[in-house]
């Protein structure tokens, strides 16, 4: 008797379920969103190094007489984000590139201010490494820049008459 009063119990609860399933087939409904577009912002970083055209890429500076413990005038620069995107916020990264030229690296630093703070460091370090300049440049804007050179007080003669040539390739991000 407990084995007819089970599959009665057992034919019961099929037939809830059932019922429950088409129940809830019948007050189902949907809706679609077609065509959906999600794009990227572009960022388009310039730079200028006359202050008044903006380029991917432009002439930099030539400087000369630097001695032991001395430093360059600062050279002006601008950077410029072009994008109007709201979005289009840009993080900005600095390295050296394209290396020629025969002075130590260890002897020569770079200071470049971007409106961040400035940022001291040697010629091997922005080849190497580069830096993060601390600035956002915002959507549609234009920032001053300023780069110097400084020789070490304790370069000799073996530095006398030497070089470093470079492109400083600056980098922006948008996001993290």
């Amino acid at each position: 008797m407990n084995k007819k009063i089970a599959l009665s119990g057992l034919s019961i609860v099929a037939a809830l379920t059932l019922m429950g399933g088409a129940t809830f087939a019948a007050f189902t409904t949907t809706a679609t969103a077609t065509d959906n577009t999600f794009s990227t912002t572009t960022p388009t970083l310039t730079i200028s190094t006359d202050g008044t055209h903006f380029g991917t890429s432009e002439p930099g500076f030539t400087v000369g007489g630097l001695v032991p413990g001395g430093s360059t005038a600062n050279q002006n620069f601008s950077l410029q984000n072009i994008n109007t995107d709201p979005t289009g916020d840009l993080t900005v990264f600095l390295k050296f590139t394209n290396l020629s030229g025969s002075l130590n690296g260890d002897d020569i630093s770079f200071t470049v201010d971007c409106g961040g703070g400035p940022i001291t460091d040697t010629y091997s370090h922005w080849v190497s490494t580069g830096n993060d300049l601390n600035i956002v440049l915002l959507h549609n804007s234009t920032q001053a820049c300023t780069m110097k050179a400084s020789l070490v007080t304790g370069a000799g003669n073996t530095d006398a008459g030497k070089n470093v040539n470079f492109d400083a390739v600056f980098t922006g991000s948008v996001g993290s």
